[in-house]
């Protein structure tokens, strides 16, 4: 597929320019009461200024001919295009559809416009908007989903738009309304906001972010207003895998999209999610939401097809978009324009509007087009400055008057793994979503149980792991603390020694290098120093070891530390059913208990079985787990090297044809040694991975034990694959050669294997 030149000179602004343009375009039609209405009361020159300056890029471009000059032309000037395709099509757009320009999902029984308020709903739901935040919406058209999501949620929202006749629309009907003081519509190019770096709790964008003419460039402002912890969720219009661009079918689908859309550069979904990923967000969530086993298509209302209808209210905004009606309708247009009672270029814009549609249809129906794949993000709670050379070079944006504002590059991006052989009642979880589900039914199960630490109440937890507990459980049994890791791991294992069970969050097992008195002098010792007496049951979770960007004092990975340390359990999970079972077993556990998560697999996904959706379920600690079974090769790992260890079995397999043995330890300490041996006496070959240090390590501990009691099965020399022996480079490209990657694991298990 083409794309857009990779730098991305961004349009100068001319606030003054487009209030005039639009004071004689529009008039006062912007308070007209309905789109026909409002059409008729345009100015015919200023009208043809704006269909000239559309047209221009579209009118003789064919997909036969399209170059990839004719892109970069239409990028040069997509504010400019974009502004004058609404100053032709909003008329039309509340005309035939009403004022949300954005499709939906649908449900039987469910009128047009209520599935588009549950539309709205659903993102506003997702990303947690709530009574008084801050709120931007980008790309607020004339205000249909702000309002909406207003009365939702009770939330102040501001929406951007680059168009000054939306604007005034968009205010009129929020004063028509009575919504004026929840929100304000402002002008502004979204590849250049105006406002402050960290101005709004969360961001939301309804398929308006496809005009931009590099999605890097509109995330990252987005990014960079957002504050650290904001979520950001998006339905975004994107080409699927499906699309070819030597296809010139599919070209042409993708073409007659962008005219009748306003559209200067459509891109695929690999390059909207490595967007997202690449300006430093954490993807908590993505899926094409149009793939939904829906009873009804999406594309319905603009297919004209009324068997779809679920009311007769939705007759008279669905039958318009029949091809027999669009032929009368725009030819009315045309006799309307030939006697001056319509502006020059109404039909035409109806066409466009028209072949947009049928794209849309044809786009969708080959599975080539979406409009809603939905992206929730997060803005990382720590925000290094790290990256800002190598992001710049991957998109550079020249700003006219004002310098160009980068974040971080993240590898937080969400890896959905699924088998085929995956038994029914399967459910796709987070990891974050399992360990959230955990707390809860342990809040809900337990009285005792109550969670505490920095911001895990009222912003819902720096990585949204505690989301919605406070709203249910309450501020008692859900406590934000100050900034003070030794305060509040004193009070917590003071509260547990009293006979309560807290589950004390750390925003990092770094930062509880200031708790770690408290930890194992307190915790780990008491029950040992009081005869058996006093128990101390006490959780300490959080995220632990290699993070991305965040330099050697939030990197450690802490679990050779409290794997050593007598009278504390430590666990480790991986996939999501280990994050419920261990948590679980481990607010149950009368030990203290040290969950070391990872920030990295917070927002993967994984499936999880019926059995372990139910309350009930734990996983017993001290047992591991065969993630993959094999005969040549044992690889003892856990957390995120899982993964990556699975990763190169498969690589492995499919270039030697050898079986790699992965097991997840799961748990630490314990350690499952006879899982170890027992893999050892079918493979006779082991191989630790693990993302610590390499002195004193897991796997150092996990070799020993197998020389000690496994020595008779091995063929060869244990061999480890660790993190590097130095603290963490903040530098991207040391960084990565610090740890684990599936090259290096594949690497060292071919050489042990003798395949090299």
């Amino acid at each position: 597929m083409p794309s857009a030149p990779k730098v991305v000179a961004l349009e100068k602004e001319d606030h003054q320019r487009d209030a005039e343009f639009k004071k004689v375009m529009h008039g006062d039609s912007a308070k007209a009461a309905g789109g026909v209405a409002a059409l008729l009361k345009k100015n015919t020159e200023a009208q043809q200024i704006a269909v000239d300056e559309y047209f221009k890029h579209f009118d003789n471009k064919t997909a036969e001919g399209e170059t990839q000059a004719d892109r970069e032309a239409r990028t040069k000037e997509y504010a400019t295009l974009t502004r004058h395709y609404y100053n032709l099509a909003t008329d039309l757009y509340e005309y035939g559809w009403g004022q949300c320009f954005h499709f939906c999902r649908f449900s039987p029984g469910e009128p047009f416009y209520q599935a588009i308020a549950r539309h709205e709903h659903y993102l506003a739901s997702q990303i947690g908007i709530k009574k008084d935040m801050k709120v931007l919406d980008v790309g607020c058209g004339v205000g249909g989903p702000a309002r909406e999501i207003a009365k939702f949620t009770d939330a102040h929202i501001t929406g951007l738009n680059n168009n000054d006749y939306q604007i005034d629309r968009a205010t009129h009907y929020a004063v028509r309304d009575g919504l004026s003081g929840q929100l304000k519509f402002v002008k502004g190019d979204f590849m250049q906001m105006s406002f402050p770096d960290n101005s709004f709790d969360a961001v939301y964008a309804i398929e308006a972010t496809v005009h931009a003419p590099k999605l890097e460039g509109v995330y990252g402002e987005i990014y960079r207003v957002l504050k650290p912890g904001g979520v950001f969720g998006v339905y975004e219009w994107l080409m699927t895998d499906n699309y070819d661009n030597d296809n010139v079918e599919h070209r042409d689908i993708r073409l007659a999209i962008e005219v009748g859309n306003g559209i200067s550069n459509m891109v695929p979904i690999s390059e909207g999610l490595a967007a997202m990923k690449n300006v430093g967000f954490e993807l908590l969530h993505h899926e094409d939401l149009a793939e939904r086993n829906d009873p009804m298509p999406w594309y319905w209302p603009i297919a004209g097809e009324l068997g779809y209808m679920q009311s007769y209210l939705d007759f008279f905004t669905v039958v318009r978009m029949t091809h027999t009606a669009r032929r009368i309708l725009h030819g009315f247009a045309g006799v309307l324009e030939t006697f001056g009672l319509a502006p020059k270029g109404t039909k035409k814009t109806a066409d466009a509007l028209a072949r947009g549609a049928d794209g849309l249809v044809a786009g969708a129906k080959k599975n080539l087009f979406t409009p809603m794949y939905l992206m929730g993000a997060m803005s990382r709670y720590l925000r290094p400055a790290v990256r800002l050379a190598s992001a710049a070079s991957r998109v550079q944006v020249a700003r006219p008057a004002a310098p160009t504002f980068f974040k971080p590059a993240s590898v937080a991006g969400l890896q959905k793994r699924t088998y085929a052989d995956a038994p029914s009642g399967t459910k796709d979880y987070t990891v974050r979503d399992a360990l959230n589900e955990a707390l809860a039914e342990e809040l809900e199960s337990n009285p005792k149980v109550f969670v505490l630490g920095e911001e895990v109440a009222q912003y819902n937890g720096a990585y949204k792991v505690t989301k919605g507990l406070l709203d249910r459980f309450g501020e008692k049994r859900v406590i934000d603390t100050p900034i003070t890791e030794m305060g509040f791991t004193g009070l917590a294992v003071g509260a547990a020694l009293s006979g309560l069970h807290p589950v004390c969050e750390f925003m990092t097992f770094n930062f509880a290098m200031q708790s770690i008195d408290h930890i194992v002098n307190s915790a780990a010792k008491t029950l040992y120093m009081s005869g058996g007496i006093q128990p101390c049951n006490i959780t300490f979770r959080g995220p632990n070891g290699f993070a991305a960007g965040v330099g050697a004092q939030h990197s450690q990975d802490y679990s050779a530390w409290y794997g050593s340390v007598p009278g504390l359990k430590v666990v480790s999970p991986w996939s999501s059913e280990d994050a419920k079972g261990l948590l679980k077993a481990a607010i149950r556990d009368p030990n203290p208990v040290i969950v070391l998560e990872n920030e990295l697999m917070y927002g993967k996904v994984f499936p999880m079985s019926e059995a372990a959706q139910k309350d009930d379920f734990v996983i017993p600690i001290g047992k591991a787990k065969v993630e993959r079974a094999g005969k040549d090769l044992t690889i003892v790992t856990m957390s995120r090297c899982v993964g990556q260890s699975i990763d190169a079995a498969e690589a492995l397999k499919k270039k030697y044809g050898v079986e790699v043995e992965v097991i997840n330890l799961r748990s630490i300490k314990p350690l499952d040694l006879d899982a170890i041996i027992a893999s050892i006496k079918k493979t006779r070959r082991l191989m630790t991975v693990e993302s610590g240090f390499p002195a004193y390590g897991v796997g150092a501990e996990i070799v020993a034990l197998a020389v000690e009691y496994g020595f008779d099965y091995l063929d060869a020399p244990p061999q480890r694959v660790t993190g590097a022996d130095v603290p963490t480079p903040y530098a991207a490209g040391l960084e990565e050669m610090s740890f684990p990657t599936e090259a290096l694991i594949e690497n060292h298990a071919a050489k042990l294997l003798k395949l090299l």
